[in-house]
């Protein structure tokens, strides 16, 4: 219990530095709202988590994770919520025509917002709420 408070204390604290970041914005009427905080066990990463092995390091294989997450978010308990977002501290990679790109703190797809791939990945440290940007720009 009490890590999955601190858990919730500190992705709140993200959230209020997401709508920040949005309140400078002109003409943008906008406001993220934390409905929810899961701590996931390592049954549920391992079936939710895809890896692959590149130049020797594993990285969690981006592409792959976010269409899993995508079915995850369509259990019933996620029916009311416009985002889900996973957040880990693992290294990422999205590899496209066999080209790995490690530069990534995130993904998701573009303009799915309360739809059925409303889904996104943040790389967060657990330390100095690192994913903040990634996750206004996701």
């Amino acid at each position: 219990m009490k890590k999955t408070l601190k858990l919730a204390v500190y992705v709140s604290t993200m959230i209020v530095a997401v709508n920040l970041r949005f309140a400078t914005m002109q003409h943008l009427r906008l406001e993220v709202r934390l409905c929810g905080v899961e701590s996931m066990t390592a049954n549920q990463k391992n079936n939710l988590y895809h890896h692959t092995n590149f130049r020797g390091k594993k990285y969690l294989d981006l592409n792959a994770t976010v269409y899993q997450l995508a079915i995850k978010s369509r259990e019933k308990r996620y029916n009311s919520y416009d985002l889900v977002f996973l957040l880990t501290g693992e290294s990422l990679i999205l590899i496209e025509n066999g080209v790995g790109d490690t530069s990534l703190n995130g993904y998701a797809f573009v303009g799915t917002v309360c739809t059925q791939y409303k889904v996104g990945i943040v790389h967060d440290t657990g330390l100095g709420h690192s994913g903040v940007t990634t996750m206004a720009h996701e």
